[in-house]
């Protein structure tokens, strides 16, 4: 008995890995025409991002100049892809076919359940057609006396701390909140 539970411990183990392999083969078919970093055998490109934020960063810019418009990056058995003409990001975002979220999103749903940001299909189009007017430019605009004020205010406060190390996010946290109830107390 403990054998056959081994036997198809082992069996499955297999499929999955041939599942994996089998899938990671069908992208690299398409997306190895893709320019970018060479990557590492089974690790990829993961070594370049085991940095500092700012290293990281300045990676991400050296490499977007040097394989733009696109390029693709590997880390292990997932391809990121990245571009930057607007024309092509207007593109991926226009149409239903590119709302499917990646694999990354389900660890958000115990903590955000479905909402637009993790919701796909008709939920995710029903969510973005009741919030799309709220940032239309027209509405924006109405807004802009408010945006410009508290910006003057946040840059007022970061002057009287010039020459200091500051913690901007309290600014930043402080300063939003206050744009967002400016049009009702400013």
């Amino acid at each position: 008995m403990a054998i056959f539970f081994i036997i198809c411990l082992i069996l499955t183990l297999v499929i999955y890995i041939l599942y994996g392999l089998a899938r990671f083969i069908s992208y690299w078919k398409v997306l190895r025409k893709i320019p970018g970093p060479k990557p590492l055998p089974i690790i990829g490109n993961a070594l370049d991002f085991h940095d500092t934020p700012e290293a990281i960063f300045a990676k991400f810019a050296k490499y977007g100049k040097q394989f733009a418009p696109i390029y693709k990056l590997i880390g292990g058995t997932h391809f990121l892809v990245l571009i930057s003409l607007p024309e092509d990001i207007e593109i991926l975002i226009s149409g239903m076919q590119n709302i499917e979220k990646s694999g990354i999103y389900w660890s958000l749903h115990m903590w955000l359940e479905t909402g637009l940001l993790t919701s796909t299909d008709k939920k995710w189009q029903n969510r973005r057609k009741l919030l799309t007017p709220t940032f239309h430019f027209n509405i924006l605009q109405q807004f802009s006396k408010v945006f410009i004020q508290t910006t003057e205010k946040m840059l007022e406060e970061i002057a009287l701390c010039a020459n200091q190390e500051i913690n901007i996010l309290p600014l930043l946290t402080k300063y939003s909140l206050l744009m967002i109830c400016g049009k009702i107390y400013v």
